[in-house]
Formats: C-alpha cells, structure tokens, sequence
C-alpha cells in the first residue's frame, strides 16, 4: 500500500531547530497535515514552545542523576528519585513555575527540614538544566519559590532563631 510522508525541517542561520514528519494513508491528509503544522510553527515562539515542550522535569532529573559527575549522595539521589516519582516530574520544563514548585513542597508530608532540603536538591538540577543542556528550566522560578515568605512554612525558622 502506499503511504504519503509530510515533512518539516526549519533552520535558522544555517541550524536546523525543528524537525518533524507524519505518515499518512492519503496525500490530501499529508497536504493538510503540512499546511496546519506550518501555520502552527510561523507563530513566534511556537518553534521554542514546541522544543520546550519535549522535556519534563523528570527527564531534566533523570539527566542530572545520569550525568552528575560528582557521586551525589545518597540522600540526594533518594530525594531526586522520590520527586521523579510525584506528579509534578511530568511536566514540560517550561511550565514548572513557582506556584506549582511551591504547591509541590507544602503537600510533602514532612518537616519543614525535609521540605528545605528537597527543595535544595531540585535547586541543583534547575542551575544546571537550561546552561548544560538547553532545557527551559527557570532558575529564578525555583529561588521565587524558596524565598519571599512563599517557602514552605518554617524553612527559615531555624535561620532566625539562630539571629535571636
């Protein structure tokens, strides 16, 4: 049977920065197909959308744990796995926001210790995702929800005990 391929390649000062292609059973499909995606791509900021949108926290995490090239410790690593485990690991790196980093922190079950030391841990993968592999992990996203009072509850209280 024959089958009828649509292919987009864009390249920007001689660098290819999209590439995607769909099978169709019809060529009419596979035109309309092309034309939409086109449509789609000529938006601004669709192409860095679309880039962004592949990667997820999670995979971000994963990379970190792969290539870290200090051993990280075990607790860690443990840390890392257990927020590769949560709801929060499947999104797009370019919607990790501060609210959702926050609301992912205070439904933790734990002291506020805890609460501070995972957020120190996923600190170390948004500091190095976006410069060393290109994923849109805001950093200034993660200091937002660590700092301004927005921290989980008692973050600081120890901090300020220690000034008393």
């Amino acid at each position: 049977s024959t089958s009828y391929t649509a292919q987009i390649r864009i390249r920007r000062a001689g660098a290819s920065v999209h590439s995607e292609a769909q099978t169709f059973d019809r060529r009419p499909a596979a035109a309309a197909w092309l034309k939409k995606r086109e449509k789609d791509l000529e938006v601004p900021g669709a192409i860095e959308r679309e880039r962004g949108s592949r990667h997820t926290l999670g995979m971000a995490i994963a990379r970190y744990i792969e290539e870290s090239e200090k051993a990280i410790g075990r607790t860690k690593s443990q840390v890392l796995k257990s927020i590769m485990a949560d709801e929060i690991s499947l999104l797009p790196c370019d919607r990790v926001d501060s609210p959702r980093i926050v609301a992912y922190l205070h439904s933790l079950d734990a002291k506020p210790q805890t609460r501070a030391n995972y957020a120190s841990h996923l600190a170390a993968v948004f500091a190095v995702a976006r410069p060393a592999w290109g994923y849109p992990l805001d950093r200034e996203a993660m200091r937002d929800a660590t700092t301004d009072g927005s921290a989980p509850p008692g973050h600081h209280r120890q901090e300020r005990e220690a000034r008393a």
